[in-house]
């Protein structure tokens, strides 16, 4: 081995001895110090066990007549505790309607809170879409039995949610090119419809097709959008997945 060929290995063998030297010294600071960080990997990617445990945790508090929080609440129809008005929520508006007339209220959710089977929502209301906006808080209790009631002042007084035993919706412009296209008939459509405005819009009866169908080939699902004749104008969305069942979104 000549000069230049021993200078190079005992530099390698020296830069592999710090090398070495640097690992175990890291090693020993984390097995003494019991303070080492967490794997990048492990730390995000969750176990499946741990990433369903979340889902799992607000499906029982769902279960247990809690709002999951207020997003869940559109769609939703409601009646003054004196019968003399109702109210309708969608994503965007808070509409009550009374023999005086019709008050829309517009809105953005600023923060929310729940624990106990109740919700507090602080909301920036308006009544037109660029208008002055001015804070209002919401309060939804649940009761035992599920009912659920909301107060707020800005809606002037308490509001207890509707719950309809049965509800029928037609279809407004039936048409069978839509019945061809998803190889379902008028009648289950309107099962479909009637089956989520029991529980989100109970005072609809007519439900008003876009006119559009969307297909998945490779997911082999379809689905199509309506419009409530509530106050609100609540949309629904019915998806055959596949399983040659519809469904509502």
């Amino acid at each position: 081995m000549d000069r230049k060929t021993k200078i190079i290995a005992v530099l390698a063998a020296g830069a592999l001895a710090i090398l070495v030297g640097s690992s175990v010294a890291r090693c020993t600071l984390a097995q003494d110090g019991g303070e080492a960080g967490p794997d990048p990997v492990s730390q995000e990617q969750a176990s499946p066990q741990e990433a369903g445990r979340g889902d799992e945790e607000e499906d029982a508090g769902a279960a247990g007549g809690a709002p999951k929080g207020f997003s869940a609440l559109a769609g939703s129809s409601w009646t003054s505790e004196d019968g003399g008005s109702s109210l309708s929520i969608t994503p965007t508006n808070l509409v009550v309607t009374s023999p005086e007339g019709t008050a829309v209220l517009y809105y953005a959710l600023d923060e929310e809170s729940s624990a106990d089977g109740s919700l507090s929502a602080t909301l920036s209301v308006s009544q037109t879409v660029n208008g002055p906006q001015q804070l209002a808080v919401l309060f939804v209790t649940s009761g035992p039995d599920g009912s659920q009631r909301i107060v707020c002042d800005e809606l002037g007084g308490a509001f207890v949610r509707d719950v309809a035993e049965e509800a029928h919706v037609s279809i407004g412009n039936p048409d069978e090119a839509l019945f061809d296209a998803f190889g379902h008939t008028r009648d289950e459509f309107e099962a479909v419809l009637g089956e989520f405005a029991k529980g989100a819009s109970p005072h609809a009866t007519k439900a008003t097709w876009d006119g559009e169908v969307w297909l998945d080939f490779n997911a082999g699902t379809k689905l199509t959008n309506f419009t409530l004749d509530d106050a609100a104008n609540t949309p629904v969305t019915v998806v055959d997945d596949g399983s040659g069942e519809l469904t509502f979104r």
